[in-house]
């Protein structure tokens, strides 16, 4: 698009991440795709990203009228240290990797700062250090996660946590103190930013995690969906949605020893890559392990599903799965870690429990129609008023342009 459009009173963003955006298929891309995309007409976005699978090329596509997806592929210099990651660390360190290939990368230097944006936005930490702030330009941190406490959750016990850790949190402390905004999303992370590096509240809003809010599938929705996945209506379906990801399958490996094991009775759903932790072990005979679906599938299974559970005992940021869930009318039962970052009341939007209360309030649940039906109600009602994407999109175009306005 021609250089005069902030004349035009269009707002240009350039928003830069270390992953394929379109379609979006986990929870970073879809925490992207979800707020940029949703601002409207007087926003021309350009994402770039980068694509570390082998053989893959260079594109420059416009996916809507005001929005436009760049990828390059990763420096061959990645696939060292992704062997060292495969033969050491057994693949938990991916980002910092990536980061220490950006740095090195001229091409994505020269693609990230060519660009005449009026807000540069870093999603993550990890490309922050590319951008070359010009005068006039807004510089945005948008932190998913508090990423120094989730690397050192993720690698307790592990003889590089104190090292990798150590890095993480260089790389997020100046992205925190080189960003005029920093887009948090909790009120958890935000305290931690403050109290980590020092920074001023005052500049960091929070832009919490959504969900695409639409009807609730009907009685009928739901017996076509469970037919379609051949479950049948006489056990009760508890689904847990995970990613390839540490905390996901701590959550899995504990639905699989202790939940799956006190109520046989279940049919109990692993969905997503956390299934792929899994493969060689023998699970209970109530454990369906589904792996990675498309939409129309995702679509089946929170359809079909009874409950909604995430048992989370580590991570950052919040979790969407929870709000895919409620999205759905699905009653939910979460750890506090697994319903961090959502504000809504204990036994009436959800139930939060401790790991050894967990199975004991499933029980509860599928013991009483009447408070599944409400606290699915209730769910529903809280996706729609507080985490609809659209909603949450008009809260950040407000952010982005009174910074505009303010100059920072």
């Amino acid at each position: 698009m021609p250089i005069h459009l902030r004349t035009m009173g269009i707002i240009r963003l350039l928003v830069a991440d270390t992953a394929p955006l379109y379609p979006p298929l986990w929870g970073g891309p879809k925490r992207i795709w979800n707020l940029y995309s949703n601002l409207g007409d007087n926003f021309d976005v350009t994402y770039i990203g980068i694509d570390c699978g082998l053989g893959k090329i260079y594109f420059n596509r416009r996916i809507r009228d005001n929005f436009r997806e760049v990828i390059r592929p990763i420096t061959k210099i990645y696939y060292l240290f992704r062997y060292f990651e495969l033969k050491f660390l057994k693949n938990t360190a991916f980002d910092i990797f990536i980061h220490i290939c950006i740095i090195l990368d001229k091409g994505l230097k020269r693609e990230l700062n060519k660009n005449k944006a009026d807000i540069l936005i870093a999603s993550h930490p990890w490309t922050s250090v590319c951008f070359r702030i010009k005068r006039g330009q807004v510089f945005i941190y948008d932190a998913h996660n508090c990423e120094y406490i989730l690397i050192r959750e993720i690698l307790k016990g592990r003889w590089c946590k104190g090292i990798i850790s150590f890095f993480v949190r260089l790389i997020e402390r100046d992205a925190c103190r080189k960003a005029d905004i920093i887009i948090a999303a909790s009120e958890t992370d935000k305290e931690l930013f403050v109290k980590l590096y020092g920074v001023e509240r005052k500049k960091i809003f929070i832009v919490p995690n959504g969900v695409s809010v639409k009807g609730v599938p009907s009685y009928e929705k739901r017996k076509e969906a469970r037919i379609r996945l051949n479950i049948s209506d006489d056990n009760p379906v508890l689904l847990f949605i995970g990613t390839r990801y540490k905390p996901n399958a701590e959550a899995a490996q504990f639905i699989i020893n202790e939940v799956a094991l006190r109520l046989p009775e279940s049919n109990i759903v692993l969905l997503g890559g956390v299934s792929e932790y899994f493969r060689n072990i023998s699970a209970p005979k109530n454990v369906r392990m589904v792996g990675r679906v498309n939409d129309i599938e995702l679509y089946d299974w929170l359809a079909a599903a009874d409950i909604g559970i995430n048992p989370m005992f580590s991570g950052s940021g919040t979790n969407m799965k929870v709000l895919d869930y409620f999205s759905f009318g699905l009653p939910v039962i979460a750890t506090w870690m697994g319903i961090r970052g959502i504000d809504g009341v204990n036994f009436k939007d959800f139930i939060a429990c401790r790991e050894d209360e967990f199975a004991d309030k499933i029980k509860l649940l599928l013991d009483n129609a009447d408070l599944r039906k409400s606290m699915g109600r209730n769910a529903r009602k809280l996706a729609g008023e507080i985490y609809d994407w659209e909603k949450i999109s008009m809260e950040l175009k407000c952010i982005l342009s009174n910074a505009i306005k303010s100059g920072c």
